[in-house]
């Protein structure tokens, strides 16, 4: 599979098939590229679908430092412009929804559209009179368990039982996802956790100009469901699309109407 190696030497993996419009996969803290492979493989009969991995995690090189959301952005930006296929569509989990806005916003002509999966517009919190981002519940249990001299495997594994899956999904699911956050360093992890996790997008909503799809699962308990909802009422022509049967990660959790629902949108833009 191929990589690319960017202005400062650091070699990004990513996994392109298919042929058609193009579709660029982000995925989160604590994951890799490999959290798309159900949406990646449904949609190469008609589209070209990439998904890579950020510096510092998986398969990409992992430098001593640069883990912020102005490098992966503009390591995103570059892998745009490597594939030279014109405007793209970014479908982003988690954390990567502020990869793909500070993307949108820097250089709006390399995006078709985006694809917001349980994202939030601030880190948490109420603004305005709105809640939005971490709940308090999840930043309590985090402070508690994911910080200091705790330990990651049983943290970790705690985090998915709680927080990422409204049905248990079996243990083959949880290991998979377990073994898959072990692919980014502590180190890397931390720092990301710190420069990337916080963005803030409640003033900047309005720059976003092309289509979108909000997707989020009702029963979220680490990222509020009202932030999705702030998403679809503050960028012009969003919609938003719940899923019922959900929480953090309803790409895994629904796959098959997501994947549905996905195609549509593509579909129709």
């Amino acid at each position: 599979m191929p990589y690319l190696k960017t202005d400062d030497d650091v070699e990004l993996y990513f996994e392109d098939f298919g042929d058609g419009g193009v579709v660029v996969f982000v995925h989160g803290l604590s994951e890799t590229h490999a959290i798309w492979e159900h949406q990646a493989a449904d949609l190469t009969d008609e589209f070209r679908t990439v998904a890579f991995d950020w510096r510092g995690v998986g398969r990409s090189s992992k430098p001593r430092d640069g883990y912020t959301l102005d490098a992966v952005t503009s390591d995103l930006l570059s892998l745009i412009s490597h594939l030279d296929s014109g405007p793209v569509t970014l479908v982003a989990q988690g954390t990567g929804n502020n990869v793909v806005l500070e993307a949108t916003y820097r250089r709006p002509e390399l995006v078709a559209g985006l694809v917001l999966v349980c994202g939030a517009p601030w880190r948490s919190g109420n603004r305005d009179g709105v809640d939005g981002g971490l709940t308090e519940e999840f930043m309590a249990w985090a402070t508690q368990n994911l910080g200091g001299n705790a330990l990651r495997a049983r943290a970790n594994a705690e985090l998915y039982d709680r927080y990422m899956f409204f049905e248990d999904p079996g243990p083959a699911v949880k290991d998979w996802y377990l073994s898959m956050a072990f692919e980014t360093p502590l180190h890397v992890l931390k720092t990301y956790n710190r420069n990337v996790a916080g963005a803030e997008h409640g003033g900047r909503l309005s720059e976003v100009r092309c289509p979108v799809m909000v997707a989020h699962g009702r029963h979220d308990k680490k990222q509020r469901y009202e932030g999705a909802q702030y998403f679809a009422e503050n960028i012009s022509g969003a919609h938003l699309v719940t899923f019922e049967n959900s929480a953090h990660q309803p790409q895994l959790e629904e796959v098959a109407r997501f994947n549905e629902e996905l195609r549509t949108f593509l579909k129709s833009m």
